[in-house]
């Protein structure tokens, strides 16, 4: 009777063990799936990231003075886009490879050699027009992700009929662009050690639990890390998500470039800064609700007062910034006034009452080789607090 119970107990202890060993087997197999595509997941996260930054670079490269008339100028700018575009998004993703092909005579030089499988992506993308795709690959053995989208002409080809080359219009697709990215081997040391711990879980149980749920943990910190990685390199790569206007970093950028480009030639680059006034004022009235909204408005207003080459951008909290170039001392005040009093003709409902926003307006030129985006800021930054002691709502320049 005793052997039997104590054979009762042995069985319960053995068939327990066996359930929970057969449970932490299945976290160990379940844990390996999702540790082993995750890798494949950030990867394939990373070459849709190049290949967004790519398309933006491209969109918001402006066309070079002078470039307009004459077509073989623009050709070789165009070209050269693609290159810059290349070099941001290799630059901004680790790793990333980013290659262009197009069988147009225009654009070929710039992509890469004969292909067949780009050759077959851009044929496929050609006829369906079709969005990013996402697909693996094994090169030489080691795995990729890929992302792909159609490169789209940004203007019309004035003397393709002269030269005898298929004619394109803008926004015709004459190339296809890819971004591949390794797939990391790191992942294989962790399935390494998942499954020796699987071995030991018939002794060891609690240690297999203890290994499977950090495991479990660290791999959705990874995930929640790669998404917040991933949403600031777009937010950081788009604009300000109040306004839909430029966002500082990307502002400085162009400020930068304009310097370097117009002093090439000669041509000057103006900088308007912008304040609004008493605005703490009214956020304290209306609440900050009605405050976003007058900074929208705002925003929209300076969008609509843009010439083709400005540039606006929201800097600050309530600062705003236009970089515009081919002003000279005659009309740089003209300009800045239109500004103005595009945004003083702005009325809001807002709680409290109707809100009517002014703003003050700072306005410096720099010119030549030694004009320099720290000394064109304090300039306009200047002119804006003159603006402002001598009672706001107005420009100096």
């Amino acid at each position: 009777m005793v052997a039997s119970r104590e054979n009762t107990r042995i069985d319960l202890f053995v068939v327990a063990d066996a359930v929970l060993i057969s449970l932490a087997c299945a976290l160990v197999f379940f844990a390996y799936k999702e540790i082993s595509a995750a890798p494949g997941r950030q990867a394939r996260d990373l070459a849709n990231i190049a290949i967004t930054i790519a398309q933006r670079e491209m969109v918001h490269v402006p066309a070079r003075p002078g470039d307009g008339n004459d077509p073989a100028a623009r050709r070789s700018q165009m070209q050269q886009q693609f290159r810059d575009a290349r070099e941001s998004a290799e630059t901004a993703v680790t790793g990333a490879r980013l290659r262009f092909y197009s069988e147009h005579p225009d654009f070929k030089s710039a992509g890469e050699p004969a292909d067949p499988r780009m050759a077959a992506e851009l044929g496929r993308i050609q006829a369906a027009g079709a969005p990013i795709a996402g697909e693996s690959l094994t090169i030489d053995g080691k795995g990729f992700q890929r992302a792909s989208a159609p490169v789209q002409a940004q203007e019309n080809c004035r003397d393709c009929a002269d030269r005898g080359v298929q004619p394109y219009r803008q926004g015709d697709i004459v190339g296809v662009m890819e971004a591949i990215v390794p797939v990391g081997d790191d992942f294989v040391r962790t399935i390494r050690q998942l499954l020796y711990a699987a071995a030991v879980l018939a002794t060891a149980l609690m240690c297999v639990l203890g290994i499977i749920f950090p495991v479990i943990k660290r791999h959705r910190e990874e995930k929640v890390r790669m998404k917040y990685v991933t949403e600031s390199l777009e937010r950081e790569a788009l604009t300000d998500s109040l306004t839909g206007l430029a966002n500082r970093r990307f502002f400085e950028t162009a400020l930068d470039n304009y310097l370097k480009e117009f002093a090439a030639i000669g041509v000057p680059v103006s900088l308007l800064l912008f304040d609004i006034d008493r605005f703490k004022a009214i956020n304290d009235t209306h609440g900050h609700d009605a405050g976003d909204r007058v900074l929208k408005e705002v925003g929209a207003r300076l969008r609509q007062s843009a010439r083709d080459y400005d540039i606006v951008a929201r800097i600050g909290g309530d600062e705003f910034a236009v970089i515009t170039p081919y002003l000279d001392d005659h009309n740089l005040e003209a300009v800045a006034e239109r500004y103005r009093s595009n945004v003083g003709r702005m009325r809001l409902a807002a709680p409290g009452g109707v809100i009517a926003a002014t703003v003050s307006v700072g306005a410096a030129i720099g010119i030549g080789q030694d004009a320099n985006k720290g000394d064109l800021f304090r300039a306009a930054d200047e002119k804006l607090y003159e603006a402002k002691r001598a009672g706001r709502d107005r420009v100096a320049a």
